[in-house]
């Protein structure tokens, strides 16, 4: 069990997906949601090695124009389109972890692999909002509950956009409370 498992174990929503063969496809159909429908989804990209980016310039650059809001979280070396927000990974858990994440106001679903998905050694869906929706908090920084509080006080304190160092990550311990499922207040009231 490797540390992504430890950090999404338990998480409503998200496997581990068995066949690594599979992650390919199953990045298709993740970042098909915003692809099809143009200016909908917000798309988080996590893209470790700029080489990598380079490679896959044609599809990347696809991907983010079709986005209503694009942030990728890559080395400084990686190039980007003009539209996407850039985040540092810094030297913490978000340095070796590649992912793609697209969330609509009812959809969301992200695939997670680590080290990359050409050769993942661990790799896990998530189909569930909440779930995707805390996993781009832990990545942000921001706790689920204290998200919105926080992003404002935070554009008073620092920089916004790309100017931002996030190498002040916080523990896996941290970000395993922060993912651990919490029934919303939404959710609840379904019940």
């Amino acid at each position: 069990m490797g540390e992504m498992a430890t950090l999404l174990q338990g998480t409503t929503g998200s496997r581990p997906v068995a066949d690594l063969t599979t992650v390919p496809l199953l990045r298709r159909v993740v970042e098909s949601l915003a692809t099809m429908r143009p200016g909908r989804y917000t798309v988080y990209l996590g893209r470790p090695d700029p080489a990598a980016v380079r490679q896959e310039w044609d599809q990347e650059v696809a991907l983010l124009r079709s986005a209503r809001r694009a942030v990728v979280t890559t080395p400084d070396t990686t190039p980007l389109p003009q539209e996407a927000d850039r985040r540092d990974p810094g030297f913490g858990w978000l340095a070796q972890l590649w992912f793609s994440a697209v969330m609509g106001e009812d959809t969301a679903m992200a695939v997670i692999c680590r080290p990359d998905a050409s050769h993942p050694e661990e790799a896990w869906l998530l189909t569930d909002p909440i779930a995707v929706r805390r996993f781009v908090a832990a990545v942000e920084g921001l706790g689920p509950i204290r998200a919105r509080r926080r992003s404002r006080s935070v554009s008073k304190v620092r920089p916004s956009g790309s100017q931002r160092n996030f190498t002040d990550r916080p523990s896996i311990s941290v970000m395993r409370s922060r993912l651990a499922v919490k029934p919303s207040r939404r959710a609840a009231s379904r019940i």
